[in-house]
């Protein structure tokens, strides 16, 4: 890869690391509590609690803080059919974190990077699919994820200028879709 001038090339391990939940066994799973984040929930780039969502214990919170996700987390999934899907988690409701989803946290915190970030891992979502493996259902480690390289515009101005930029974008297509959606409900 050529890196332009102002430009870096790093690897996403560089700036951030990726931690995985933890394998709850299920006979402490509850039908209320605090909900517990698996790779089906990650939907849409959103994470959404529908169905058959799992629930765990309260008091669980202070002996598994770790694995506590909090608001603006990204979480990616790391295993399965989907390996490679990402959200960021925007609910102010503390969740758990299942094993086979990973929280991708950074070093430095900065709002722009975490955008950044979480885009760049959105583009690359099929390539993590690709290098994942196993014989029943792909998986990948955190580990292969943070090798992946990743340009970063050394001016923070610039950082700035294109996750806006990115947010516009992105924003002005989640309205044309709902646009779409809602034309072929009123044509059903």
């Amino acid at each position: 890869i050529q890196v332009p001038k102002g430009w870096k090339l790093m690897t996403l391990g560089n700036i951030c690391d990726i931690d995985t939940g933890f394998a709850f066994k299920s006979d402490t799973f509850q039908t209320s509590g605090i909900p517990l984040v698996r790779i089906g929930n990650i939907q849409n780039e959103k994470v959404e609690f529908k169905g058959s969502t799992i629930f765990l214990n309260k008091k669980f919170i202070n002996k598994y803080q770790k694995f506590v996700v909090k608001k603006n987390d990204i979480l990616i999934a790391l295993s399965g059919a989907t390996t490679g899907k990402s959200a960021i988690y925007d609910k102010d409701e503390p969740v758990f974190l299942n094993q086979r989803v990973g929280r991708i946290k950074l070093k430095k915190y900065d709002v722009n990077l975490k955008k950044y970030v979480y885009y760049f891992i959105k583009k690359i979502g099929v390539e993590i699919l690709k290098k994942s493996w196993g014989g029943a259902q792909p998986n990948i480690s955190p580990k292969s994820i943070e090798k992946f390289e990743i340009l970063i515009p050394n001016d923070e101005k610039i950082l700035c200028k294109i996750v806006q930029k990115l947010d516009d974008i992105l924003g002005q297509l989640e309205e044309k879709k709902k646009a779409v959606f809602s034309i072929i409900e009123q044509n059903k």
